[in-house]
């Protein structure tokens, strides 16, 4: 029994749903409530309408992370074959790179004039006591035969410096020692440096290449989902975003992504002139990829260009390029002083995301929007509960139900006797199925329709053999259940009586009366937390003493029933010795002259002679005489006894008192009933007599018309009524009357 009462326990308390349940509503019918019922839905339903379709609810971002890779020709020259200094679109560079030769003049960072320019090229590396003498000048494209030992040409394998396959440096400018060094404080202390500054550098062509790639499983969707291979550019379009958000160029499925370093100057917002040749820069490039046009910046403006919308087929990635800094110089004391200026690019992966249908992130939007939906009704209420003064409470008791559990088991009890009471009226015993019939055919005569009778004989059948102490049906054999359902099952076939019409209907109640009998079972054993949890009205109840003490001739008088013996009520180890005697004193019969027994016993020196005498006193005829009393207690226990049995005396007395004064009473009330009869007796013989009087009245005046009558008709020949014929009195008319 209790690995049975745990698993039901464990099926219908811990798993939330393990049948289909579905909540009860409360429909209230008010013109006004269901009208702002109806308002707070529509700001509601058109939010999540728009939420879920504008952004995208139903999908769900899965990063795709793009790896942008840059490619660069060292050995190409050809786009440096066509630099043209006078097409440079920096002044400053075009005057000092004149006609190649940009001077040369000398630096002495001693003095302070020459501090700065020092600084910016030097540092602190060559802060020595002696001049400087820098050659500036600009390199050029020079011919196979004029590259040998012609420090001023130009070779794109020494400008063009790739440092792997996202990383490349490009050289603007190099300062280098020229010669030796003078002795220190001798005109020949002086010390010849170049820098070789190469402005068409702006000419590079740098290609790039990308790819992306899904970095999780995309979201199931029936087989329909992303198998999430590997794309690069050759799937998807490409455009050149500026720091604007300005689409300068697009490039087509497997179309070459190239860029000088011009264009990327531009793209990244920087300006191309000498401070950037003689400082150098650096900037970063990333590829972004989207599948959806929502995902797209807001600002992107495509200009000229015609849109390209991205789908899940066709991808739509942006290369951007950000100016990280305006500076970028290294050093070297290796083998004398050297110091490179480059034009650094390096490429990031991207941060972007594809975004894949999601039937999870469908289903979780819908479950934000029933929570959503459940606002108005929340508010409205609330509304109906709390701000609608009398009416609120109204709608407070249709909605919320409290329950009271001792309230409930003493209204079951109530409604059980109600029940039983009205089948009653029905039947004496039990119901049988004509009867049944009977009362389901007066019970549907208001419908509209009326069911044959062929229906109505399936429908007592149904509701015949439908007994709700059995749930899976009549047992047609009970003596093979009878061990599951006791000893005294005797129910077997299907029947209608006072037990099965109470529990039909109490079958909706919280309580029933099988409840209320375990309950109420004081011999049944009580887990702790029961008892722990039981409220105390119950627990009260079931402990309450109140009609269990009295003495049994005391429940007779007071019509007090107990089937409980009395050794159950005082439990289990028996009756102690002065309740023995309380118990057998209830059984014996009272003598007149009790008062004056105890009296004698009461004046009397010996206290065992005096317990002797009245306990022979006490006993009846026929009856067992009590033993003589041997000891003290047995006196105060005889002495306890008298009192009892006076007390009975006394309750006698006044019961029958009582009964003599209702008697009495009842009497009176019954003689002035017989007076009052009497005087209405009389007044009916008085109406009698004056009645009888005024109805012979009427008879001889029919008769004097009907002597008259007949004089003058008697020239007719036309006889009337003979007068013979004609009662001989009112009441002879009245009682010869006959109803039809």
């Amino acid at each position: 029994d209790f690995c049975q009462r745990a698993m039901s326990a464990m099926i219908y308390d811990f798993l939330p749903f393990p049948k289909l349940s579905l909540p009860k509503r409360v429909i209230i019918e008010n013109r006004m409530l269901n009208v702002i019922y109806y308002l707070c839905h529509i700001p509601i339903v058109a939010y999540s309408v728009v939420f879920f379709i504008m952004n995208m609810a139903y999908t769900e971002e899965v990063p795709n992370n793009p790896f942008t890779l840059i490619e660069l020709d060292p050995v190409n020259a050809k786009p440096f074959m066509t630099y043209q200094l006078n097409n440079d679109p920096s002044q400053q560079i075009i005057n000092f790179c004149a006609d190649g030769d940009a001077g040369t003049f000398a630096v002495d960072c001693s003095l302070s004039a020459d501090a700065a320019i020092c600084e910016e090229m030097f540092g602190s590396l060559l802060m020595m006591p002696f001049t400087l003498t820098v050659d500036f000048f600009c390199s050029m494209m020079c011919g196979p035969s004029q590259n040998n030992g012609n420090p001023k040409c130009f070779l794109p394998p020494t400008a063009l410096i790739a440092k792997g396959s996202q990383e490349v440096d490009l050289l603007v400018g190099t300062t280098i020692d020229s010669g030796p060094v003078g002795a220190p404080g001798s005109p020949s202390s002086v010390k010849p440096v170049q820098h070789k500054t190469n402005p068409m550098i702006r000419d590079a062509v740098l290609n790039f290449k990308y790819s992306f790639q899904l970095a999780q499983p995309a979201p199931f969707l029936l087989g329909l989902e992303d198998p999430g291979l590997r794309k690069t550019n050759s799937q998807a379009v490409t455009v050149i975003v500026d720091n604007q958000d300005i689409v300068r160029r697009i490039f087509s499925p497997g179309e070459i992504i190239n860029m000088t370093v011009a264009e990327i100057v531009e793209v990244a917002g920087a300006e191309w002139n000498y401070t950037m040749v003689f400082r150098g820069s650096e900037f970063i490039v990333t590829t972004n990829c989207f599948t959806a046009q929502r995902d797209l910046p807001p600002a992107l403006y495509w200009g000229q260009i015609d849109p390209v919308s991205p789908r899940e087929e066709l991808p739509l990635c942006m290369i951007a390029f950000t100016w990280l800094q305006a500076s970028s110089v290294s050093y070297s004391t290796t083998g004398g002083f050297a110091r490179d200026v480059t034009i650094r690019v390096t490429a990031l992966r991207g941060d972007s995301f594809s975004r894949l249908p999601s039937v999870q992130f469908s289903l979780l939007n819908l479950v934000s929007l029933a929570v959503l939906l459940s606002i108005p009704p929340a508010f409205t209420g609330l509304l109906a509960r709390s701000g609608l003064g009398p009416l609120s409470k109204i709608y407070r008791q249709a909605t919320q139900e409290k329950f009271d559990m001792p309230m409930q088991l003493a209204t079951a009890g109530l409604n059980s006797i109600a029940n039983v009471a009205t089948f009653g009226s029905l039947a004496s015993s039990t119901l049988s199925k004509e009867e049944l019939k009977v009362c389901l055919r007066d019970a549907m005569a208001t419908s509209t329709k009326n069911l044959e009778e062929r229906d109505l004989d399936r429908l007592t059948n149904f509701i015949f053999e439908k007994d709700p102490r059995y749930p899976r049906g009549a047992r047609k054999k009970p003596q093979d259940t009878m061990e599951s359902y006791g000893k005294d099952d005797k129910i077997g076939e299907p029947r209608v009586d006072a037990a099965r019409f109470a529990l039909s209907s109490s079958f909706r109640d919280p309580v029933m009366m099988e409840d209320i009998r375990v309950l109420f079972d004081t011999h049944r054993d009580r887990a702790i937390m029961e008892r722990l949890f039981t409220p105390t009205a119950i627990m009260q109840a079931v402990k309450d003493q109140r009609g269990l003490e009295m003495p049994a001739w005391k429940k007779e008088l007071l019509g007090v029933t107990d089937e409980v013996q009395e050794e159950e009520i005082l439990g289990e180890e028996g009756l102690s010795l002065d309740m023995q005697i309380k118990v057998r004193s209830e059984t014996t019969e009272v003598p007149r002259d009790l008062d004056s027994q105890e009296e004698a016993s009461a004046t009397s020196p010996e206290p065992e002679e005096a317990a002797h005498s009245m306990a022979i006193s006490v006993s009846p005829q026929g009856s067992q005489a009590l033993k003589p009393c041997r000891s003290l207690r047995d006196w105060e226990d005889q002495k306890e006894l008298v009192e009892d049995l006076r007390e009975r005396m006394r309750f006698q007395e006044e019961s029958q008192a009582r009964r003599l004064q209702t008697l009495e009473t009842h009497n009176d009330s019954l003689r002035a009933e017989n007076e009052e009869l009497k005087r209405e007796m009389a007044d009916l013989r008085r109406k009698q007599a004056e009645l009888t009087s005024r109805c012979d009245r009427q008879l001889a005046s029919m008769q004097e018309l009907t002597r008259a009558l007949r004089t003058f008709n008697a020239h007719a020949g036309q006889d009337l009524i003979a007068e013979n014929q004609m009662p001989s009195s009112c009441f002879t008319a009245a009682t010869s009357f006959q109803r039809p």
